[in-house]
């Protein structure tokens, strides 16, 4: 049954502050993910000196490579926003961009089922998702833009005539062509909506979308590394690194509780000839099922796209197998009731779902910082061995750069394609999976000194080989000095 309008409104503010609250305290600590580190410094070095590196400023070669900082307005942001209000400011940054996304999912799954049961259902299996997919990085821009492209282009479907706001998005394209390599995304949603005006021979709004889908290709070069913007995402989605990196991984939904509850209740409730879904939300749904199985970095955009379905084809689901519990739930009373019910299993279970899968503590939580041991790390190598040429694993790179300030030249960090060429990538693997020929690698580079993780393989098989010293061990992290 709908609602109006104030009575949606005051669940999606509900919807926000529920999923803040949540993502605030229980969501991984700041730099639990490498890549944030780096990105800050990034924004540090623009903002201090003006203009975006051309080059790899903190490689250890001597004829550093290109890099393609497709993410640069990104960095600047979030170096403005810690130098302006303290680093622990990202935390709320963070916590309110993925409130946000989850409250524009909810809005969409509304629009799409007019259930509220159905929608909050919905988002609620997508806020399990971004359990595992919260931290700040440039792809949370992407994840934001996807929300919003999906309601302005839904919104404007079903009208005979498309309102001005459809010419934001290429507005929104230029600012998302600058935060993350991501906007592909975008382009694929309105192609999508394009196939679906051709089926329902909506010829006005089809041309429309084409003048638009037009002007954000032309939008997306608007960018300081113009058509490079094209290699430089192409090179983020070909990395030869790609293997050691898990978020690009396929999704293994025997072990993954969160993927596979949502696959699996999309399947079960899953209707293809169903009439109030769109054919845009149909084929955003099953080619993003695809993509997002193929790589645990695209199920969250597979979420979000395939949530307004999911909600209508629930919605549908229930009144066609549960008309009784449905004349129940539509009573007034028994409306408010299911209300408050649902938002208390809602806190409660994310809550819970969040503690379990970050194995956190509910009571001792740090949302800046893990002490990881790698800015200690970093201060005994700049004390007592700065000029030596490093190997580091690819996990410590960012931070390592971030807590020396860029003092500390390395091998390879999360930057990968971006900023190294493929024979250093190749290096690399050939060293952190101990593959044949490492010993030449490290010949090969010179290296003087080695940190990485006490568990990985690089630091086993230099132990057995001889001819290093372990002069550091401390929370996990090993350093090694060539004798």
């Amino acid at each position: 049954m709908q609602k109006n309008s104030s009575y949606i409104n005051a669940v999606s503010f509900a919807v926000f502050t529920i999923s803040f609250i949540a993502l605030y305290y229980l969501s991984p600590s700041l730099f639990h993910y490498p890549d944030v580190s780096w990105h800050i410094l990034a924004g540090e070095h623009i903002t201090t000196n003006g203009e975006i590196p051309e080059f790899n400023i903190w490689s250890a070669e001597e004829n550093p490579d290109p890099w393609f900082n497709i993410s640069w307005l990104f960095d600047v942001f979030l170096s403005h926003i810690s130098s302006i209000f303290g680093i622990e400011a990202l935390v709320i940054i963070k916590s309110a961009l993925n409130a946000t996304i989850l409250t524009l999912v909810f809005c969409n799954c509304y629009k799409r089922s007019v259930s509220l049961e159905s929608a909050i259902l919905a988002t609620f299996l997508v806020s399990l998702v971004f359990s595992i997919s919260a931290p700040i990085r440039p792809q949370l821009i992407t994840f934001l833009m996807i929300a919003i492209f999906h309601h302005i282009l839904h919104k404007n479907h079903s009208l005979d005539e498309p309102p001005k706001l459809l010419l934001s998005l290429p507005i929104l394209t230029i600012l998302w062509a600058n935060c993350h390599g991501g906007f592909l995304v975008g382009i694929i949603m309105i192609g999508a909506y394009g196939i679906d005006t051709i089926k329902n021979k909506n010829r006005k709004y089809f041309f429309t979308l084409l003048f638009t889908g037009i002007l954000c290709v032309g939008a997306i070069f608007l960018t300081p590394v113009g058509f490079g913007i094209i290699e430089g995402s192409l090179k983020t989605m070909s990395s030869g690194a790609k293997q050691v990196i898990g978020e690009w991984q396929p999704v293994n939904l025997v072990d993954d509780a969160p993927q596979f509850l949502f696959v699996l209740i999309l399947v079960l409730s899953t209707n293809i000839k169903i009439k109030n879904a769109t054919i845009a939300d149909k084929i955003l749904t099953f080619f993003w099922l695809f993509m997002g199985l193929s790589a645990y970095r695209h199920f969250p955009i597979f979420a979000i796209l395939a949530a307004p379905y999911l909600a209508t084809c629930i919605n549908s689901f229930d009144h066609e197998k549960n008309d009784k519990l449905i004349s129940m739930v539509n009573n007034k009373k028994n409306t408010k009731l299911a209300f408050v019910i649902s938002f208390v299993i809602l806190t409660a279970f994310v809550t819970l779902s969040y503690s379990i899968l970050n194995k956190k503590n509910i009571m001792d939580i740090n949302p800046v910082f893990v002490d990881n041991g790698i800015k200690e790390a970093s201060e005994y190598i700049i004390k007592n061995y700065p000029d030596k040429k490093i190997y580091n694993s690819y996990s410590l790179g960012g931070q390592i750069l971030y807590f020396s300030k860029g003092k500390i030249k390395v091998f390879v960090d999360g930057r990968a394609n971006t900023a190294y060429n493929d024979d250093i990538i190749k290096s690399f693997m050939t060293l952190d999976q101990g593959l044949p020929g490492w010993e030449k690698e490290i010949s090969k580079y010179n290296f003087d000194l080695i940190i990485a993780n006490s568990n990985e393989r690089i630091i086993q098989l230099i132990k057995l080989k001889g001819g290093w010293e372990q002069v550091y061990n401390e929370k996990g992290i090993i350093i090694m000095i060539k004798k």
